[in-house]
């Protein structure tokens, strides 16, 4: 394996690190930007480095928006619930660039659209739907589940690049969906034990899965 993939041992450490101090609110904002930071550039670094692989301008802009809207997101909502929306709206731009980055490889995956559209509309009409008392409120987690939706259901339809690609790429946008659940969970239908840890591990794995595709869809580095 080329050495250069040790260098993926930061976002590792810097996430655990992240992980465990996540229960305790302590330093958690600047290790959370440490760690996406990080993966961020690694992925833009990959892609400056001449090479002859299958990532197109298009993925890697996606893949960069992504990382880059969700420390923006990340820091909104860290300020508490007056800014939640602005936080789900950075969120919005993050998916947007998976999105982007997933259909430049394929296109939708429909049984993965049907699927993932029904099992999420249940969750947000039965569930989440009684604890969210603002209309403006529910209308973002709305075209945010929906986009969630659009992602997932372009990541099962990526075509193009080794099979380890896909894989990553599908199990980065199941990781997210879960974490973000877990975070509607836990705000509006009642708290989860340990919510920052799980949410957490999920959120960064799926961050760094993503590299790492990106990577191997480079070529540059096996």
């Amino acid at each position: 394996m080329n050495v250069m993939w040790i260098v993926w041992i930061v976002p590792l450490v810097v996430g655990g690190v992240s992980v465990f101090f996540a229960q305790w609110r302590k330093g958690i904002m600047i290790l959370k930007m440490l760690t996406t930071g990080s993966i961020l550039l690694f992925v833009i670094l990959d892609m400056l480095l001449p090479g002859t692989g299958n990532a197109s301008p298009l993925f890697a802009g996606g893949i960069i928006l992504a990382l880059a809207a969700s420390m923006i997101g990340d820091y909104f909502l860290s300020l508490g619930d007056s800014t939640f929306i602005s936080g789900i709206g950075g969120f919005l731009f993050a998916h947007a660039g998976y999105l982007t980055a997933f259909l430049s490889l394929g296109g939708f995956s429909y049984a993965a659209l049907a699927v993932a559209g029904g099992l999420l509309a249940v969750y947000l009409l039965v569930f989440l739907r009684p604890g969210i008392e603002e209309t403006v409120l529910f209308i973002a987690v709305s075209v945010y589940v929906v986009i969630s939706v659009l992602v997932l259901s372009a990541a099962f339809g990526i075509q193009e690049g080794p099979g380890l690609v896909r894989t990553l790429m599908v199990t980065a946008a199941l990781l997210i969906v879960f974490s973000d659940s877990m975070i509607a969970w836990d705000k509006f239908i009642r708290p989860i034990p340990l919510d920052q840890f799980y949410i957490l591990i999920t959120y960064y794995a799926a961050q760094i899965a993503v590299g790492c595709g990106a990577w191997i869809l480079s070529g540059k580095v096996l």
